[in-house]
């Protein structure tokens, strides 16, 4: 709505300036964090960054691009295959998004709490944790009733559960 709003005022094209994400969750699970050292953070920050550049050349049709990420792809399989023989899944992956479900704006989360608090409904009085996840490297917030999440919140900490994701786009 907001989006036809805008094409209807505007009479060149749209300008928008950042997308804010938020999520609305049944239950979930607090997990403990991945042990790291600071070098592995940081390799695997460096990572993340280099793949970010190989991906947005891909889609720009590099060739040297695409066969890169393929061949990563393949050794990261099979590091996980090999890793999953004496590891739990969740001791090796740290984070995900993936779509849940047939809906298209379900999702199956695990991200790392960088801030939450505890508040109260106003209306229904029920207690509720909102926590701020990174996800992926996406950074949103999360609400869910504090009487269905297992474990304990706290900074640091990995929380995992389904959520409808929203999202507003902010338009100059």
């Amino acid at each position: 709505m907001e989006y036809l709003k805008e094409k209807q005022l505007s009479k060149s094209s749209i300008k928008y300036t950042s997308v804010t994400l938020s999520g609305l969750c049944n239950g979930g699970t607090v997990l403990f964090p991945v042990s790291k050292d600071k070098e592995q953070e940081k390799r695997q920050q460096e990572e993340t960054r280099n793949r970010m550049m190989l991906l947005s050349a891909a889609k720009s049709g590099d060739p040297v691009a695409i066969e890169s990420l393929t061949l990563d792809d393949i050794d990261t399989y099979s590091e996980v295959s090999r890793r999953l023989i004496s590891e739990d899944v969740f001791s090796i992956v740290d984070t995900y998004i993936m779509p849940y479900g047939v809906e298209c704006d379900c999702y199956s989360i695990m991200g790392e709490i960088r801030e939450f608090q505890q508040m109260e409904n106003e209306y229904t009085k029920e207690e509720l944790y909102i926590m701020k996840l990174e996800v992926n490297e996406l950074t949103f917030d999360v609400c869910v009733p504090v009487k269905d999440v297992v474990g304990e919140p706290a900074v640091g900490r990995r929380f995992k559960g389904n959520i409808w994701m929203q999202g507003r786009i902010n338009f100059k």
